[in-house]
């Protein structure tokens, strides 16, 4: 766009000395004002004759009202500002006795020219903002209408008044397009006759003009608010250093391959890619040439792939490739090998980082898709494998490949075993529960903690959630497991409110419970417990009067205690579950939205909610010390929760850069293993 040079100065000197000799302003009701008095009387500061004077036309009102009426209507959709602008311009001369329109917008404080109607009024209007000179820097100026009725007349704006007269236009009004105190642009109405619009019209001009600048107002916040979400979205599922699927869309589409495994005659296969002396890079020469390499080891595993198999980095230095139609019965090692080959080969060749050559190896761990593989079972798979490459390489045998042939172990229990051996763990006793502290990133205090079920199975060892969660989600089980993880959670923040009652009466000789002494749990006050629940959980008729039995039997204070709920619970219905959620905040527990930007999060939605804390997810936190992007989308939604009155907890902070960066942003909380890692006691340090 065309901007006029020197305008701050050009358009403060105009401030001081008035209008020109020969346009007529207008004070705030419309009515004509001439500048010329004072100014030697007569000659060209005359004014357009009377019979050059426009009268309203019948129905001027009702003629306005229906123009608005379709403007409204036109822009209840979709609409951006150059609809705005072309409905305007398009539809000044169905109201006003003009012949054509011109806006120009406001752009960090110098005037740009947006639209015109007819087209050959564009470059008019751009000769105003390019030379500097015109009656739309006047009325910006002075924030009141500036009319031009006879350009003939006109001596100051010369080069403006040559042009417009040389295109046929013989009169121009300038209105200044004013909204929520302030001028945002100027709107031009051109004549092709000489033309002094009256009270009437000119109050129209106004009417149009501050209706077109309130949607370009609100057209431009949309715009804004749909980048910020856009950018979430892509965030959400890609790493922003070096652009390839993060976790979140490699798990999507490991599941979609598993689904449709069925149908192929290849196996599918995981290849989990560790650099090895990362590290060292990164010590030696900085953060940033470590960035640059992984953006080096990005493009080159990638070239090595076929094409249709997936590369996608994890976190720090970590790499994982989805490889379908591989064949593990292939002797010695399965396809998959012959692929963990050619990647290692492509990392043989040296990388340039900041005038180095750096040359880097990786270990890398295989495993092939059996019938009852999740998407974490065989991601956990592959990482086993890769430690065992790591120690093989430790140990001297040059092996950089090793495979985790699960075909050879034991059968892996079926859906219907681990259903009934987790209907005898719930009876029996087998689960526990490990606390991660959740702590206040401004003073470091401990202010809470997660509540995270562990399976200890009498055969396998202690089991992650990952590893039963999702059976119990699809037998039904997962409301049982619900309840006796809330349950088991209150019984242990029960001793913990009881000192904190104690510590807060003043009573110095109480001992501690479970290791947490009594000035711990003063450091710890207002300590709120969290337990999470599942989307199926929170339809079952029982979620509500269990939570309050557990809360009453337990004899802990609500207010203790905080319910976690992930975005995939809004999706199916969505005022059902806030009214369960309205219930639970009457209960005086407090509720908070997990893993913020992992499903379909709206940045727009989050103030339908009925909500206390969002949580953001790890993927965030850990793009954030390496690229802008995720810094800013970070900061967008913590100053956003904060406009709605929530508190802000930053998920996954592995190290003290993150929580450093965090404190600054305004982040309230934070949990990771930087600052904490499960644990089976609950405590407030």
């Amino acid at each position: 766009m065309d901007a006029a040079p020197g305008q701050p100065d050009e358009l403060a000197a105009r401030r001081k000395a008035g209008g020109s000799a020969t346009s007529r302003r207008t004070d705030a009701a419309g009515s004509p004002v001439d500048s010329s008095a004072g100014a030697g009387g007569g000659g060209a500061g005359a004014a357009a004759p009377e019979s050059a004077t426009a009268t309203p036309v019948a129905g001027h009102r009702m003629g306005l009202a229906q123009v608005l009426a379709g403007f409204t209507h036109d822009l209840l959709g979709d609409f951006d500002v150059e609809q705005v602008l072309g409905r305007l311009c398009e539809r000044v001369p169905a109201v006003l006795p003009v012949h054509g329109a011109g806006v120009s917008l406001l752009q960090e404080q110098r005037l740009h020219f947006a639209h015109a109607d007819p087209a050959d009024l564009a470059a008019l209007e751009r000769v105003q903002t390019r030379v500097g000179e015109g009656p739309c820097l006047e009325a910006l100026a002075g924030e009141q209408p500036v009319a031009v009725p006879d350009l003939t007349l006109e001596t100051r704006w010369r080069r403006f008044g040559s042009a417009a007269l040389a295109a046929g236009f013989s009169s121009v009004t300038a209105v200044p397009m004013i909204a929520r105190g302030r001028v945002w642009g100027v709107l031009d109405l051109y004549s092709r006759a000489p033309l002094n619009l009256g009270e009437e019209d000119l109050a129209a001009a106004r009417l149009l003009a501050e209706v077109a600048t309130n949607y370009v107002l609100h057209a431009r916040e949309r715009a804004t608010r749909r980048a910020a979400e856009d950018a979430l979205r892509v965030q959400t599922l890609h790493d922003p250093l070096t652009g390839l699927p993060n976790r979140v869309l490699l798990l999507d589409r490991v599941e979609q391959a598993l689904a449709a495994g069925s149908r192929s005659d290849g196996t599918l296969a995981v290849l989990f890619v560790d650099l090895d002396r990362f590290k060292q890079v990164n010590d030696t020469y900085g953060h940033a040439a470590g960035d640059r390499l992984l953006i080096g080891v990005a493009t080159a595993l990638h070239a090595a792939l076929r094409p249709g198999d997936t590369l996608a980095r994890l976190s720090g230095d970590e790499f994982v490739v989805l490889a379908a139609d591989q064949h593990p019965e292939q002797r010695p090692v399965g396809t998959a090998s012959r692929l963990a080959a050619r990647l290692l080969k492509a990392l043989d060749e040296p990388i340039r980082v900041n005038g180095h050559v750096v040359r880097i190896s990786a270990s890398i761990g295989i495993t092939y898709a059996l019938e009852h593989d999740s998407a974490e079972s065989l991601l956990h798979a592959a990482d086993t494998a890769m430690y065992d490459a790591k120690a093989g390489a430790r140990a001297g045998t040059g092996e950089r490949i090793a495979v985790n042939d699960r075909r050879a172990a034991t059968v892996p229990p079926t859906l219907l075993q681990i259903e009934a051996e987790l209907s005898t763990a719930l009876e029996v006793g087998q689960l526990r529960l490990h606390y991660q502290p959740v702590i206040d990133l401004r003073s470091g205090a401990t202010t809470g903690a997660e509540a995270l079920v562990r399976w200890q199975h009498p055969q396998r060892g202690l089991l992650g959630p990952e590893e039963f969660l999702p059976t119990a989600e699809v037998t039904g089980q997962i409301s049982a497991l619900g309840r006796w993880v809330t349950a088991t959670a209150c019984q242990a923040l029960q001793p913990l409110q009881a000192l904190q009652a104690l510590a807060a009466g003043g009573i110095d000789g109480v001992g501690g419970i479970d290791g947490v002494g009594v000035q711990q749990v003063r450091s710890g006050a207002g300590f709120r417990l969290a337990v999470n629940a599942s989307p199926r959980e929170l339809h079952h008729p029982d979620f509500l009067p269990s939570l309050r039995r557990a809360v009453h039997e337990a004899g802990v204070a609500p207010a203790g205690l905080c319910l976690e709920v992930t975005e995939a619970s809004f999706i199916t219905d969505l005022s059902e579950v806030a009214e369960v959620l309205r219930q639970v905040r009457a209960l005086g527990v407090q509720v908070a939205v997990d893993d913020f930007g992992t499903g379909f999060s709206s940045l727009a939605y989050l103030h339908q909610l009925p909500v206390d804390v969002v949580k953001i997810d790890q993927s965030f936190v850990q793009s954030m010390t390496s690229t802008r992007t995720g810094r800013i989308i970070i900061a967008h939604v913590i100053d956003l929760a904060h406009d709605l009155g929530l508190h802000v907890t930053a998920e996954g902070i592995e190290t003290s850069e993150q929580h450093e960066q965090l404190r600054r942003m305004g982040c309230d909380h934070g949990q990771g293993f930087a600052l904490g890692r499960p644990a089976p006691h609950l405590s407030a340090r």
